[in-house]
């Protein structure tokens, strides 16, 4: 069984966009089946086994480690 991979992504210039298109393409190359979409785009996340999910973290404050 191939495991899919969803590579969601928010980007503002497309930086970001094709950052997750070459994380996607190298999950491919290494055998996983791999997409990247707008994060905005994405209804449902079901077709995707369940696994780690990355998250935005806030901000850090100045002077705070």
């Amino acid at each position: 069984m191939t495991t899919k991979v969803l590579v969601a992504y928010g980007t503002t210039n497309g930086s970001t966009a094709q950052i997750a298109e070459a994380v996607a393409e190298v999950l491919c190359k290494e055998g996983l089946t791999a997409e990247a979409l707008p994060a905005g785009s994405v209804d449902r996340v079901e077709s995707y086994p369940p696994g780690r999910r990355g998250r935005r973290r806030p901000p850090r404050r100045p002077g705070r480690r």
